[in-house]
């Protein structure tokens, strides 16, 4: 048996080599940036500087609707300058935005009465 040998064959060329080098230059490159911008936005250089998220307090919607809503609906959301909250419980949702948007109740009678 005869080894088969071809004369052409030969190594990587150099610009092959200089494309592996360069490739592996930036990937370092994106590494290393990528890596330190990732600190920066944690705020420190490691896990121990971080703190957890402080949640706010729970909404207490009693004093949310005294403050906000009681003006206009009453304090029992019997109604007043607003419509008792239990009437408009019924409204559908375009005869909702028709009374906030555009003053108007359902069958169009102007709003607030």
């Amino acid at each position: 048996m005869s080894e088969i040998s071809n004369s052409n064959e030969r190594g990587f060329s150099g610009r092959e080599i200089a494309a592996a080098v360069i490739f592996v230059v930036l990937a370092a490159v994106i590494a290393y940036t990528s890596y330190y911008t990732g600190i920066g936005m944690s705020g420190g250089a490691g896990a121990g500087d971080m703190t957890a998220a402080v949640a706010q307090a729970p909404v207490n919607g009693e004093s949310l609707y005294a403050s906000n809503c009681a003006g206009c609906h009453g304090a029992g959301a019997v109604g007043g300058i607003g419509p008792a909250l239990l009437e408009t419980a019924a409204w559908s949702p375009a005869e909702f935005g028709q009374a906030v948007l555009h003053g108007q109740a359902p069958g169009g009678a102007p709003w607030p009465r």
